[in-house]
């Protein structure tokens, strides 16, 4: 299948009108047509894989434009904005390739997860504030499974120079999921599960901090933790349904995006039957900005040993989560139970019996949950092979800097806090 926006984009950058990436599947640049010196010109990816192009510029006679003539300037033709083959579409006589009825918007398959991250890179690396930024690259990957332990889709950070020096700007997250034989960039269709969901099972309550990193940090103390995917502003495009009639502790950063995450969190569990214990633990003696990381760095003795400031973190949490207020929730409309038939409760698993292990085997066989280090190197331009670094794993918190003891989560979960009563 061609990929009519990348041709497109590179025959721009070939003849030096540098296009830059403005969003996701979305460009500006300079117009070949009128050959102007600002960005007028539009560029993105159509709901069923054209590329669609618009320049913005009008002349003193009030004409733009034409798409012809954007296309002619680079050398290509109307023929050029449309896939040759969409899966299960089919194409019109004017070339234009038709979304079948009731289908979603189709994506391109890449043959490799591998693939899809070159292809992220490729546009990150392109063109920004008209220079192309070599310095972008992979970094760390969450994988997050269904709840019978099957891989739904991953989380990829992506960062460069300027991200390094702790510059917000210089990183980029990026969902990448399987798709028909390859994996395609972007949600997969429907709600998406919590992180770290297999382990859930059997666990009253759950830890949630906003962040697969810090979940991840809230695991090595052996308390079972999840997140949604894509941050503070996206927590309706998660389904919730495992934590219904679960005792659920919300641990928000120590800003105002962190409440409005907290805020966003109550409204989605309001709408569970059986309805969740909600508590919200405001974690103490941090500045603006921090959250569960610095508040377990400031408790660490020696990272490198496994040492008491784990089990006394461990039991500090559970103090400040047992001294929290209750949360006040209006009981939703009634509409059917929301944690029996259809979804992946908490409650349908099996508990754990009084003084029973954890079995991580138990959660289906998931041993992967986690940043983890991809495994197959990641292009540069120069043709080398960049592997993620090690020391990026367990690193990947939105705008968040690593701390020294972070890493990778160790399996294994508190039973005293899988086995409380609600």
């Amino acid at each position: 299948m061609n990929d009519p926006t990348r041709a497109i984009l590179e025959r721009l950058e070939q003849r030096g009108f540098a296009p830059r990436s403005v969003g996701p599947d979305s460009w500006e640049s300079r117009c070949p047509a009128h050959d102007g010196g600002r960005n007028n010109l539009s560029i993105r990816i159509g709901d069923d894989g054209r590329c669609l192009i618009h320049c913005h510029h009008v002349d003193e006679a009030g004409a733009g434009c034409s798409t012809g003539a954007i296309l002619s300037a680079i050398g290509l033709t109307l023929a050029d904005l449309f896939m040759l083959d969409v899966a299960g579409g089919r194409v019109a006589k004017s070339g234009q390739v038709l979304r079948p009825a009731g289908k979603a918007r189709v994506r391109k398959v890449h043959p490799t997860f591998q693939a899809a991250v070159d292809a992220v890179l490729w546009g990150l690396r392109l063109s920004r504030d008209g220079k192309s930024d070599a310095s972008w690259r992979a970094q760390a990957r969450w994988v997050y499974h269904a709840a019978a332990g099957s891989e739904t889709f991953s989380v990829v950070r992506f960062q460069n120079a300027a991200g390094d020096a702790g510059d917000k700007g210089g990183k980029d997250y990026r969902p990448i999921h399987p798709s028909g034989s390859g994996f395609a960039i972007g949600d997969p269709p429907g709600l998406l599960p919590l992180y770290r969901l297999p382990e859930l099972t059997g666990c009253r309550r759950v830890y949630l901090p906003e962040g697969e990193k810090c979940v991840d940090l809230v695991w090595r103390i052996e308390l079972p933790a999840t997140t949604p995917s894509h941050g503070a502003k996206s927590p309706h495009k998660s389904d919730w349904t495992p934590l219904a009639g679960t005792e659920v502790i919300i641990l928000p950063d120590a800003d105002a995006p962190g409440e409005g995450f907290a805020n966003g969190i109550v409204a989605q569990l309001a709408k569970l039957q059986p309805a969740p214990t909600i508590r919200i633990v405001r974690l103490p003696k941090l500045a603006a900005g921090e959250d569960i990381e610095q508040w377990l760095a400031a408790r660490v003795d020696d990272p490198a040993r496994d040492g008491p400031w784990r089990a006394e973190a461990r039991a500090e949490l559970e103090r400040l989560a047992d001294s929290a207020p209750l949360e006040a929730i209006r009981a939703p409309k009634a509409s059917g139970p929301a944690g029996q038939a259809g979804s992946c409760g908490v409650g349908d698993g099996p508990r754990l019996a009084p003084g029973e292990a954890f079995d991580r085997a138990a959660s289906g066989g998931v041993a992967k949950d986690g940043a983890e280090e991809i495994s197959v190197p990641f292009a540069t331009p120069a043709g080398q092979a960049t592997p993620i670094s090690p020391d990026a794993i367990g690193s990947g918190s939105r705008g968040r800097s690593a701390s020294p003891w972070t890493g990778r989560a160790t399996p294994g979960r508190s039973a005293a806090s899988c086995r409380r009563s609600l």
